[in-house]
């Protein structure tokens, strides 16, 4: 499944390891995982903050390396 089919995350089913590479639809806005580089954090695709019309914000999902598996940190990037 990695980095073909799109997966859109919902708030009842988040993973929050998902690989490098994978597409996800995220509050409408096709990402895709990527190792962090000169991206600072994810909010491009999640929004850092709580509103009523977001479903998911970067505190749903790992960025940082100490939050995933692969101890890799990523971000959301825009397709």
């Amino acid at each position: 499944m990695k980095g073909k089919d799109i997966i859109n995350v919902r708030k009842s089913s988040i993973e929050a390891d998902f690989p490098i590479g994978q597409k996800l639809s995220i509050n409408g806005i096709n990402c895709v995982v990527a190792k962090r580089g000169s991206c600072p954090n994810c909010i491009v695709c999640i929004p850092n903050v709580h509103r009523d019309d977001v479903d998911i914000t970067c505190e749903d999902l790992a960025c940082l390396a100490c939050e995933r598996k692969d101890r890799t940190s990523v971000h959301f990037k825009k397709i």
